[in-house]
């Protein structure tokens, strides 16, 4: 009977597609809290380990005379029961279970002192009905403050402690992390921007991050700093602003330590930083509102400047020599150009969101920050990332596990004498996939021509071998192809009886090949088979001891042929149209196979015949093709050729990870691991092989000698589609280059 266990992949929280805020126009999310549920809309908060929820009190409180209906919503609560809710009420829920008043501790570094109702709740993310997780007894907290007026979903994941409890409370994102909801405690977020396009919205990502949000060329990794109560803290070492009123000036000189924190827009900056933004912007401080609001004449003669304020970022308050150092993120003036209403203010009014410090603790960069950058965080590595965030109209989600929120750094090598490369003597034959035979030489199979290669290492010598053509009579409507012509097949590894295995492509079939004679045996397997041939021809083979397992992947099929007896025996997926490629013998002896189709991971039982399925991240795991890598610690490597990544599972837990390329349309095709531990992989669009340190996750591109790039693209031009990587004979990393009908050889 076949298994099918559920992976923890990384929660895409929808943006609930509005702007909320009494303090700017914000993208939200939808909580739902309590039983019954009622929908809040609510802000992330990167310095909170609970939800807050407004209280109905909140609107007497604070508004006065506004309506109650009125003030709800203005606080985020959606209609309840078909009407307007007030807030939340403890009192008409049936899961509350009260712990108590205590101080709230969000913004208290900043001075704002507030007292929350704390309890036990449930609280669910995401709209009723849309499948997002849902918590019980989870602790929250309703406020009734004018500081805060939206909810608060929380990103912290750092205990809830009371003096009336022994045991700390763990976070909602920690409570996510032990039911098995998300892989990692970490997450990924920009807060949008309601001035691009038709408005930008928020993006979040619980357990992981959105690698398509970010553009890795802006990126840094921080530690988090040593104060636990803000972890996110990195230097500012100079702000420098462009268009201004007095041109370009620099508020910031002398560098500060600060803190990332989006509870609130604000950017809080000593005194004298904020006087040079006065001047260069126009602005006059109200120390009755604690504000800089904008008046129009001032608003219309900045915006028609259209100012750009830059930040330089790096560890420390110094910049260094070298770029890697330090990052810089440039905010358009349109990013501070927000709107303050009640009930701050009676009427709506424009301001500048920046705040006077008092010390230097509160150096504060608010969510105003968050809506051009991206933040992903690692709690278990203690880094987080900073990156510009690309601004696009896209559906597109790329995910990754929070393991890999720092991306890796990438080196470029380009060392031209490494490489060697041997021409097949068959014009158009297009190298596809290789192996290291039982004689010790390279053998590789064909796309484009029936004939299998042979390369001498010692002494270059290149081969070639015609397959004997046999009908595939029943099992391929493709019989009457010209011989030793349009083979389309790819796959070729050695087994454990001494003899070569390739598949046939097109024709459905297999083939054995004796490395000492050169003999070339054809089988056609038994049904199930494909009549159209096997179309999608990247099928893939590997050895167990008592025979070989192959896949035929337009039939759906894992095919096991016995050594001794020459019988097929075939094992089908659970899931209909799988679309099995890669197939790998682990270390546990199991036949792990790459479902290219469903975007799957399965592993085959020997013993017990079953199949286990592994689902993978949406989009980062697409399409995954080929595994040929195992590290010591039991962790399989795979290529997701529509995904655009690199991906692993661990064989004893089931645990994924994703690994996007660092550039987009790479498409990798095939991977191996070296004698040091590295995964190696090949790319169908671009003319490097490249290396990925499993310890420390940096990717080396290593660049092949190209006759002629016509453009510096991400993707070469012509392409050399690269199918193979191996390692083999040398010490060396062996790879096919399809379209320059050769294979190649970099000495390592």
């Amino acid at each position: 009977m076949a298994n099918s266990v559920p992976i923890a992949t990384p929660y895409v929280f929808p943006s609930s597609q509005a702007f909320h805020g009494n303090d700017g126009l914000w993208s939200t999310f939808i909580v739902r809290i309590r039983s019954p549920a009622q929908e809040f809309n609510f802000l992330p908060s990167t310095n909170g380990s609970d939800p807050v929820v407004p209280l109905t009190q909140g609107c007497v409180k604070n508004l006065g005379n506004e309506s109650e209906a009125s003030c709800g919503a203005l606080r985020g609560a959606l209609p309840l029961n078909n009407r307007d809710s007030y807030g939340f009420s403890t009192n008409s829920s049936t899961t509350w279970q009260n712990i108590g008043l205590f101080g709230f501790d969000l913004g208290r570094q900043l001075g704002l002192d507030t007292t929350a109702q704390f309890g036990y709740e449930t609280v669910g993310l995401a709209a009723q009905n849309s499948g997002g997780p849902t918590l019980e007894g989870q602790v929250a907290a309703g406020i009734a403050t004018n500081e805060y007026l939206l909810g608060m979903f929380p990103l912290d994941i750092k205990p809830t402690n009371f003096s009336t409890f022994d045991d700390p409370q763990p976070s909602y994102l920690a409570n996510l992390k032990n039911k098995s909801i998300i892989p990692g405690l970490g997450f990924g977020y920009t807060a949008g921007a309601h001035y691009r396009y038709t408005g930008m919205t928020a993006s979040l990502v619980l357990g992981g991050y959105d690698a398509s949000k970010y553009d890795g060329n802006t990126s840094k990794a921080f530690q988090f700093g040593p104060d636990d109560s803000h972890s996110f803290t990195l230097g500012v070492q100079n702000i420098n602003a462009e268009n201004t009123l007095l041109g370009t000036v620099s508020p910031l000189t002398d560098g500060i330590i600060a803190s990332i924190d989006s509870p609130l827009p604000y950017l809080w900056l000593p005194r004298e930083v904020c006087d040079r933004f006065e001047t260069a912007f126009g602005l006059r401080y109200d120390n009755d509102l604690s504000l800089y609001p904008v008046n129009d004449t001032v608003h219309a003669q900045v915006k028609q400047l259209n100012p750009t304020v830059s930040f330089t970022l790096g560890e420390g308050t110094r910049s260094g020599t070298g770029t890697e150092n330090s990052m810089v993120i440039k905010l358009p003036y349109a990013a501070f150009d927000l709107q303050v209403s009640r009930p701050l203010m009676k009427n709506q009014t424009k301001y500048f969101p920046l705040k006077r410090t008092t010390n230097s603790t509160q150096y504060t960069l608010g969510r105003t920050f968050l809506q051009e950058t991206y933040l992903g965080v690692d709690f278990e590595q203690h880094i987080f990332n900073f990156n510009f965030a690309k601004m696009r109209l896209s559906i597109a989600t790329f995910l990754c596990t929070a393991a890999l929120a720092a991306p890796a750094p990438i080196n470029e090598i380009n060392d031209p004498d490494r490489f060697t490369y041997y021409n097949s003597p068959k014009p158009l034959a297009g190298p596809c996939d290789l192996c290291t035979g039982p004689d010790g030489a390279i053998w590789a199979q064909n796309i484009l021509a029936d004939v299998i290669t042979r390369v001498d290492p010692e002494t270059g010598e290149v081969e070639e071998f015609p397959i004997p053509y046999e009908t595939a009579t029943g099992f391929s409507l493709i019989q009457d192809l010209e011989p030793q012509r349009l083979a389309l097949a790819c796959a070729i590894q050695p087994g454990e009886d001494g003899m070569i295995y390739a598949a046939a492509g097109i024709r459905s079939q297999f083939l054995r090949i004796d490395p000492t004679t050169k003999e070339i045996k054809v089988y056609t397997p038994p049904p199930p088979n494909n009549p159209l041939g096997n179309v999608l021809n990247f099928n893939d083979l590997w050895a167990a001891d008592d025979g070989m397992y192959f896949t035929l992947t337009t039939a759906n099929v894992l095919f096991h042929f016995d050594y001794a007896t020459e019988v097929f025996t075939p094992y089908i997926p659970p899931t209909p149209l799988a679309g099995p490629i890669g197939t790998f013998l682990a270390s546990d002896g199991n036949i792990w196979i790459c479902e290219f189709l469903a975007s799957k991971i399965a592993k085959f039982d020997r013993t017990t015949k079953t199949f286990t399925e592994y689902p993978l991240p949406l989009l980062g795991g697409l399409g995954p093709a080929v595994m040929r890598a195992e590290s010591p610690t039991g962790t399989i490597w795979f290529t997701c050729f529509l995904g655009n990544s690199m991906g692993s599972i661990d064989i004893h837990t089931g645990e994924v990870k994703i690994y996007p390329d660092p550039l987009p349309a790479a498409l990798p095709t095939e991977d191996t691991v070296d004698a040091e531990g590295n995964v190696w992989y090949s790319t169908a669009t671009r003319s490097t092989i490249n290396k990925l340190d499993v310890k420390t996750g940096e990717i080396t591109l290593v660049k092949q000698p190209v006759p002629l790039e016509i453009l510096p693209l991400p993707v070469s031009v012509p392409p050399l589609l690269n199918i193979a990587v191996h390692y083999g004979p040398g010490n060396a990393i062996w790879f096919t280059e399809v379209l320059n009908n050769r294979i190649g050889k970099y000495q390592l």
